[in-house]
C-alpha cells in the first residue's frame, strides 16, 4: 500500500494506493472489485465511493462533498 500526501489537501485527509493483485484482502475487504475503486472513509466507516476515472478537479469536489 502507498500513501500519498499532497500540499493541497487538507491534513486530516490521507490517500492510498492499493495494489489488487497483491493485496487481496484489502481489495476484499473493501469490495474494490472495479480498477479504480476510491473508497472514503471517515472513523473507519465508509462515506462513499466512487468507481472510474477522475480529473483533479472531480476528485477535489468529491473530498469537499464527504468531508467538508
Amino acid at each position: 500500500m502507498t500513501k500519498y500526501a499532497t500540499s493541497t489537501k487538507p491534513k486530516d485527509i490521507y490517500i492510498y494506493k492499493v495494489d489488487v493483485t497483491k493485496q487481496k484482502a484489502t481489495t476484499k475487504r473493501f469490495k474494490a472489485f472495479g480498477v479504480p475503486t476510491l473508497v472514503y472513509l471517515e472513523d473507519g466507516m465508509e462515506v462513499g465511493r466512487h468507481s472510474g476515472v477522475l480529473s483533479v478537479e472531480e476528485l477535489e469536489e468529491t473530498v469537499k462533498e464527504y468531508f467538508e
